[in-house]
Parts: structure tokens; sequence; C-alpha cells
């Protein structure tokens, strides 16, 4: 049941456009009823799509449920690129060794990593799904909030900065009569608001709205992609869902510094990372055969070798 009054029961019956909103809102809680927990952040979200349905503000009940839905897509994107990231065999399931490494690399300590995968197994087979490593996820906050003490360890000793900057190309939703679209549009950044939640952007002639509303101040949520550093990560090597992990990965400062590579720069990295991944894939067997010679599990060589990948400090001559 997702909301229950008397009143809503009437305005469900009388209006086929709030039974919709309601209908798919019901049926995103069962899929995933972590949205029910306060700690995860679209749930203000869900509560505001339920009072707007309770006053018959279709309108901005649908507005809502859209945020709500525009952000699962983007939070599965990224789930799935860091799924596949510690899926080290290409199963389509974490093992018991596979979920360590990837619970030890977000910053749980051995015990909490027991008790996280006696919760996260849950149908008790050995192996962690992509199900159910997204309700794992998604218990926790969700995959940002999880990655957040992670790009605090690579973000140390760096001030806080904004990924976006003043003339970043995005892809974003406008604002008309107060509501969101329904698909994205081309703009660049104009200024971002000191307290980071609103951006002040400036939307493509395209867009369906007068000249003078083209330039409009929106929620930071209604961005959904920085054109600029999607670019910059494609020149370097980093495709696909590659990228949606490493926006989710990279500190601010980082992000800024990858679009701000130059030309022959991008090319070098580029060049490097495809034959560091060729070196690597010929290279891997050999060394967890050397590895498990002399008792080092596949846990502890995955887990030194994602340190060494992000956090280990590097000296290009």
């Amino acid at each position: 049941q997702c909301c229950g009054t008397k009143d809503l029961a009437h305005i469900l019956a009388s209006s086929p456009e709030a039974a919709a909103v309601h209908t798919t809102l019901v049926k995103v809680l069962e899929e995933r009823p972590f949205l029910e927990r306060k700690v995860h952040p679209l749930h203000q979200w869900v509560d505001r799509c339920r009072s707007c349905l309770e006053a018959n503000r279709v309108a901005e009940a649908e507005d809502h449920l859209g945020r709500i839905q525009t952000a699962l897509k983007l939070d599965d994107q990224r789930l799935q690129a860091a799924f596949a990231k510690f899926d080290l065999d290409s199963s389509g399931k974490l093992d018991v060794a596979e979920f360590r490494v990837f619970a030890t690399y977000i910053g749980f300590g051995p015990q909490a990593v027991d008790q996280l995968l006696k919760e996260s197994d849950r149908d008790h087979d050995g192996f962690v799904s992509l199900d159910e490593f997204r309700s794992f996820v998604g218990r926790m906050g969700g995959i940002h909030a999880l990655f957040e003490q992670r790009r605090r360890m690579l973000a140390e000793n760096e001030s806080e900065v904004d990924g976006l900057q003043k003339g970043t190309r995005i892809r974003a939703k406008y604002l008309k009569d107060g509501l969101a679209s329904s698909s994205l549009w081309d703009a660049h950044v104009v200024e971002v608001r000191s307290d980071g939640r609103t951006v002040k952007v400036k939307f493509c002639e395209a867009v369906d709205l007068p000249e003078a509303q083209l330039m409009q101040e929106i929620p930071r949520d209604l961005i959904e992609e920085d054109v600029d550093l999607m670019e910059a990560l494609r020149a370097i090597g980093i495709l696909d869902d590659s990228q949606h992990y490493w926006t989710l990965l990279l500190p601010p400062a980082e992000q800024i510094e990858v679009k701000h590579l130059v030309e022959c720069q991008r090319a070098a990295l580029s060049g490097t990372r495809t034959m560091a991944t060729q070196s690597h894939n010929d290279a891997i067997q050999d060394l967890v055969s050397r590895c498990e010679d002399i008792g080092i599990t596949q846990g502890q060589l995955w887990a030194t070798l994602t340190w060494i990948r992000d956090l280990a400090p590097v000296i290009v001559m």
C-alpha cells in the first residue's frame, strides 16, 4: 500500500492521471523497498509524491515521480558499472571473495564484511546477484552515498570544489510552470551557487521555451550528464559503462582536471590505458597462480591491485 486515505481513494477513482502515478509509485516501491528507508536520498521525493497525490496535486506528483525514476535510472547505470568492476570473472554474480574485495574497497572492516555478506546473500547460495547487490546498495543509502568514503580517501588533502564550472556543457531537464521537463536538453552552466544545490544554466534555443526562460536556476539533481566530462573520459579511453563508474568515484577536483587535459595528454593517457590493459590481461593468470603458491588469496590480490589503481602515488617520468 503506497498511501491510503478515503480522500485518496476518491481522487484515484476520479482521475486516471492520479491513478497512473499511484500505480507506478506502488510498483517502484515493491521493486525497491529500500526507498522507504529515510537514509535513502530519494525517500523525501517518495513522501512528496504521496503528499501531492493525497492533496490532489497530480501534476506535482507526476513531477516528483519523474525525479525518482530519473535518479533510479542513473543509479542503476552506476551500480551496474560498479558491479561489473568487482565481478572479476564476469560471471554475473559476486562470489564471497569478490564481495569481500568490494566491501573492503569502499571502507568496511573485516567483521562488517561478514555481516554484510550474510545480509546480502538472501537466497544463501554463496553468491551475491545483481538484484541482491542493488538491494544491498539501496539499504546503504544508494550508490553515491556508498562510495562517499572512497571519494574522501581519493580527495584527501584537496579542497572541496564542484565538478561543474562556468561554461560546462550539460544535459538537463528544464523547469516550466515549476515542473521538470520529461526529456533532457542541451545547456551550459552559467553559475554554480555556493551551497551546491542549485545551478544557473542557459538552455539551447531548441528548447520549447520563450527566450526569456532559457536562462534558469535549476536544482542540481535535474542535471543528468556533464557532456564535457563524458567526452574527456572517452578521449582517454574510458568508455560506456566505465564512465559511470569513474564519474561516481572521481573527486570533483579530478573531474575538472580531466576536462582540462590537452589533446596530446589525452592521447598519451589513452595509449597508456590500452597498453596497460593488454599487459594486465596477459599477466593476470600467472600472477594469480604465483600468489596462490605463496599463500596470497585472490581477495588479497585484488584488494592490492585496486589500491594501486586508485590510491598509490604515481610518478610519471
